[in-house]
């Protein structure tokens, strides 16, 4: 620790720590039996050269959503809202007219405009039919 009173002491803070993370403790033995071998934080994480993070270490994943098979030949699709909202209101706006899409997005005539919209917020509209009067047959 006394090579750490010049003026550049903070950038030799991060050798002394590892020091005295790595130095084996005598006043409690039995607290390193349990541990069992000490660990430097470059021990962590395996390097390769094509690969500097390990695969281990890397949580991430793609994986593929559900698309239900309806969502292509819809006409019409609700959008969800992500707004913060007060209790009890809807969390999907519409039903829109699906203009065009592909898998990925979909392009809906939205109050005046038209605009892309992910399929991570959407879901297909189930509409009533609308019955021609004049074709029911009368009893």
């Amino acid at each position: 620790m006394a090579h750490c009173t010049a003026e550049d002491w903070k950038y030799q803070l991060p050798w002394v720590l590892l020091g005295l993370r790595t130095a084996p403790r005598e006043e409690n033995p039995s607290a390193a039996e349990n541990t069992g071998a000490l660990v430097v934080p470059g021990e962590l994480v395996t390097e390769d050269r094509h690969n500097p993070v390990s695969p281990e270490a890397s949580r991430h994943s793609w994986s593929v959503a559900f698309t239900p098979p309806s969502l292509s030949s819809t006409t019409h699709i609700f959008v969800r809202d992500d707004a913060v909202r007060p209790p009890l209101t809807r969390p999907y706006k519409g039903p829109f007219r699906v203009l065009e899409g592909n898998k990925k997005a979909f392009r809906l005539a939205l109050h005046r405009k038209d605009d892309w919209v992910s399929i991570n917020r959407i879901k297909s509209a189930l509409l009533e039919e609308e019955t021609d009067v004049t074709t029911t047959p009368s009893a």
